[in-house]
């Protein structure tokens, strides 16, 4: 997985600003923060997606024209599997009602032997990076300013 780095100014204010709001409010604030730059990236990626030219068949399963893009979701990754106060994963639904979007996302992802890659959920997130971080550094400061008015 390829790494990316981000310089931040302004980390020391708003780590204190972080600490002066208690820790379930600013857990609340750190949670809206990262979901609102998942979003950033999964809107970017629906974009991006290919459309299939027709409806087709995944092992029985009826599978309409522009599925794909409607299975692309940002969620949040559960506590017992995060190593932060919060973190957001865009991914593909894959269960066999969702018409194996997943299968489907990674061939078009990555290619096969017969088929080239049709990449879109890398270069969404590396064509929206710049503006994910503005939608989270917008609602850090909405949601502290928030906070710090009224404590929720």
């Amino acid at each position: 997985m390829a790494k990316t780095t981000v310089r931040v100014d302004g980390l020391r204010q708003l780590g204190a600003a972080m600490r002066s709001l208690g820790s379930d409010i600013s857990k609340k604030v750190a949670v809206a923060a990262t979901g609102a730059g998942a979003r950033v990236i999964r809107k970017r990626a629906q974009q991006n997606a290919p459309i299939a030219d027709e409806d087709y068949e995944v092992e029985g399963q009826h599978v309409p024209r522009g599925n794909l893009p409607k299975q692309i979701v940002a969620k949040q990754v559960p506590k017992s599997q995060r190593r932060l106060t919060s973190e957001h994963v865009v991914a593909v639904r894959g269960k066999r009602k969702h018409g194996y979007a997943s299968r489907v996302g990674a061939l078009q992802e990555f290619g096969t032997v017969k088929r080239q890659p049709q990449p879109f959920v890398r270069p969404a997130f590396d064509e929206g990076k710049g503006e994910a971080l503005q939608a989270i550094t917008e609602r850090l400061r909405k949601r502290i300013e928030r906070a710090q008015r009224t404590g929720k």
